[in-house]
């Protein structure tokens, strides 16, 4: 990212700037107990009820880590990157976006912890795909047991098994699909995404023996998607603590 002029910086630094209290708050939520009587204490009593609060917090810990890093990237080490903070705030836009999904006071509480144990699955189906990728691992035989086991559990309760869809949770609870695509375009260097919104002259198809150019992602484009992000991490902290009935600790 190049040219940025002065109250470009400043618009920027003031999109990052709630990150630092947020960091705070949302380890406040990861320390606190549950309210009796919260929306999430009544879930808990359902199987699987309490994956719900659980994995929220975690979504929400990864959103805030990588607006934590662009901010400190930006506002600490005052670098700029080209491209990578794309790939900070498209974390930033998934993980809050599911934490949201799993809170959602719309659903039914069983359709939270729906939402909840299929969390579970989708941790126990890509431990198992790492495991595979090691075929003499001995932990092998436990986690393709655990993986079987939990779905049978799952199909006890009425919860059928699945797979999330991130694009689906993005686009109704996220920023939208244009977002994380837009971002995963940065992230997988997708040349539709890296010179869609660029400095300098695009170049297409590039040949043996022909200039490359410089590009970056434009000053407009990272503070409006900063701007955008920070505002979805913002709503998922306090949605989770509605859901939670507010919070049992306070950051001291």
């Amino acid at each position: 990212m190049h040219d940025m002029a002065p109250e470009e910086i400043d618009e920027l630094l003031a999109a990052l700037g709630p990150v630092p209290e947020l960091r705070l708050q949302t380890e406040a939520i990861v320390l606190a107990d549950i309210v009796k009587g919260s929306t999430s204490d009544h879930d808990a009593r359902l199987p699987f009820g309490d994956c719900a609060l659980m994995y929220a917090t975690q979504y929400l810990q990864v959103s805030v880590d990588h607006l934590s890093a662009w901010r400190a990237l930006f506002s600490d080490a005052k670098y700029a990157p080209s491209f990578a903070q794309m790939t900070l705030l498209r974390s930033a836009i998934e993980t809050a976006a599911r934490a949201r999904w799993l809170v959602d006071a719309g659903q039914a509480p069983a359709e939270r912890a729906h939402r909840g144990a299929l969390c579970q699955l989708e941790s126990a189906i890509e431990v198992r795909k790492f495991v595979e990728t090691d075929a003499g691992n001995e932990m092998l035989p436990r986690v393709r047991i655990r993986e079987r086991a939990l779905k049978k559990v799952m199909a006890r309760h009425g919860y059928a098994a699945g797979r999330l869809n991130s694009v689906d949770i993005a686009e109704k609870y996220g920023l939208g699909a244009w977002a994380w695509r837009y971002t995963s375009g940065y992230a997988h260097a997708r040349e539709w995404a890296i010179t869609s919104g660029t400095h300098g002259e695009v170049v297409y198809g590039i040949r043996p023996g022909q200039r490359r150019v410089n590009t970056s992602a434009t000053p407009r484009t990272v503070i409006d998607l900063t701007k955008l992000t920070a505002g979805l991490a913002i709503q998922a902290h306090n949605e989770i603590v509605a859901y939670a009935g507010g919070y049992a600790y306070a950051p001291g």
